[in-house]
This record gives C-alpha cells, structure tokens and sequence, in this order.
C-alpha cells in the first residue's frame, strides 16, 4: 500500500473509523465531493482506500492529482491508480492510463496507456472509449490511424456518457470518416455539444446555422454560437467574426472589429483570417494600404494552407 506525501494521522483515522462499513466510507466519500467539501472527501476516500477499496484508491489519487483535499503529489496519484489497477477497477485503470500517457508520475508508456485504456473501455469507462478513439483517429498511442475503430468507440463513449467525444463523433458524421455521411446526426452531435458548453461544438453548429445544413439558417444563432467559441479561442470561431464584420454579414460592417479577430485567429494559425488580412491591406480596408504587407499574410495563408490564396498573389501580380 503506498504510503501518503502528506502529514496526516493515520492512525487517528483508523480509529474514528473502525465502526463504519467501507462501503459506507466510500459513499460519504462521494457525497462531501459533490458538496465541495474536499478535505473530508479524502479522509473518508482514504479510509476506505486502506482497506482495498479499489474505486476509493482511485479517488484519493484524483485527490492528489488536482490538489483537492489534499497537496498535489503525482507521485501518490500514480501509485494510488496502480493499487486500484491492481484490484481490476476499470476507473482505476482508465486514470493510471492517464498517467501513463502523459508521464505522470511515471514514465511515459503509450503501450501500457492504450492496454489499460481498452481493459477500461470494454468495461464501459466512456472516457477511456474516446481516448481509444483519438488514438485510432489521429494515429497516436502506437496504434496506426484506423477511422472506422475511431467511428466505433466514439459512438460508444457518447453512448456511455462520455460528452467530450462529441466534437469528433459529430466530424466523423460529417466527413463521413468511418461511417457514412449524415449532416443530420453530425448537427445534432454539435448542437447537444454546444448546449453543454462545448467551444468547438458550438462552432461547428454556427457553421450550420450560418449555412442552414440541416437547420432553418440563423445568421443571429450562427453568430451568438461563434461568439462562444472565440471566448474560448477557436480559431475558427475568431475567423468567421472577422469575416461577418468585414463583409457585413448578419452585422453591420466594421473593417476595425474584423481586423481584430482576423489578427487574432491569425495569431492562432488560421489561413483563411491570414488571407483575409492580406486582402485588407491590399484594399486598404481598414488600414493604411501595404502591397507588401499583403503579400506578407499572403506567403502566410499560402504556408498555412489557404488552398485559394493565389487569388490574393493574382491580385498582387496584376498591381
């Protein structure tokens, strides 16, 4: 049993707790959780955890690893997960996974991660089914990129749950990556995401909104929903604020506030706001007119992707 970074008296607590069920320890456990009561949390984790309740070490690791109720200690975090590992905890296995993505409080394992993460997901921890899904959607974890296993185990983390997955359910419907191409269920993935704080769902849905795929369009929706995520950064989301303001579409125009989230979702490697700014200098939308400023954010769109840039170098030749 690993022993606990923090000054606590053990014995003390064996002692208040001698009379009291471990399942029971458990569930306190739980309910001073949810009420934020973090400190008496631990304890009761903690004694529960000293009697092998596996789901309890898993907790008091949680404790460690975010600080609450207890000081942040990665080590006891890692050796808390393996005692519930250990025991066969799926959310015990699912967390050291974590760990051992990300060399925490160990060395980092992508091959343990991903067995633990699959002994977790074929046991129903939906969290551990998305990260087996990212795994199989990026290529990463040391499993080759397979977008039909990413489809499958995306589908059975939201279906478990698991609402982070819904971003890249809701693309795999739209792009048609290991399944076949449904705008429909791609719009409600996004728009279940977006409800539930979501940024990059909340984009995607603006992007419906904006085009009116498979929803009545609401430039008003689309806009409210793009907002959102440039409040989270989403570059994609900053772009198309930029590109609504430049163009007056569903506000009134302002070349200053396109500048500034063109700028902005430049500063965070969009193309298109880069080839968006090259156009403004070249008109002089906005700003003082600069040939050699546009073709700059030009070279920029054209590195970063921008596959219609060489509208923008057309312009620049013609001058």
């Amino acid at each position: 049993m690993p022993a606990d970074m923090d000054t606590f008296n053990m014995q003390a607590l064996k002692e208040a707790t001698k009379n009291t069920d471990t399942e029971e320890l458990f569930r306190r456990g739980e309910e001073y959780h949810s009420h934020e009561s973090y400190s008496s949390a631990v304890n009761m984790y903690r004694a529960a955890a000293w009697r092998g309740h596996a789901l309890a070490q898993a907790r008091l690791g949680d404790a460690y690893l975010n600080g609450e109720g207890a000081a942040k200690n990665y080590a006891s975090a890692y050796k808390w997960y393996l005692e519930s590992a250990k025991r066969g905890c799926p959310y015990g296995c699912m967390r050291l996974a974590y760990c051992c993505k990300y060399g925490i409080g160990c060395e980092r394992d992508d091959g343990k991660a991903f067995k633990l993460d699959m002994y977790a997901a074929a046991h129903g921890e939906g969290e551990a089914q998305e990260a087996l899904g990212d795994c199989y959607y990026f290529g990463i974890g040391g499993q080759e990129k397979n977008l039909n296993f990413a489809f499958h185990w995306y589908r059975k983390a939201v279906d478990s749950g698991a609402k982070g997955a819904l971003c890249n359910l809701g693309c795999c419907y739209e792009l048609g990556l290991g399944t076949e191409v449904d705008i429909q269920e791609a719009f409600n993935c996004f728009l279940e995401g977006a409800r539930l704080g979501q940024p990059l769902c909340a984009t995607n849905a603006g992007n419906h909104y904006y085009s009116g795929d498979c929803t009545k369009k609401s430039l008003g929706k689309a806009l409210k929903c793009f907002r959102y995520g440039a409040a989270h950064k989403v570059p994609h989301a900053e772009y198309k604020l930029g590109y609504m303001y430049e163009y007056g579409v569903g506000v009134r125009e302002s070349d200053s506030t396109a500048l500034k989230w063109h700028r902005l979702a430049a500063k965070h490697g969009n193309a298109y706001s880069m080839y968006e700014l090259g156009r403004m200098y070249y008109f002089g939308w906005g700003v003082t007119r600069s040939k050699a400023i546009a073709y700059r954010w030009a070279v920029k769109a054209r590195n970063a992707g921008c596959e219609f840039v060489q509208e923008l170098f057309d312009l620049l030749d013609k001058s």
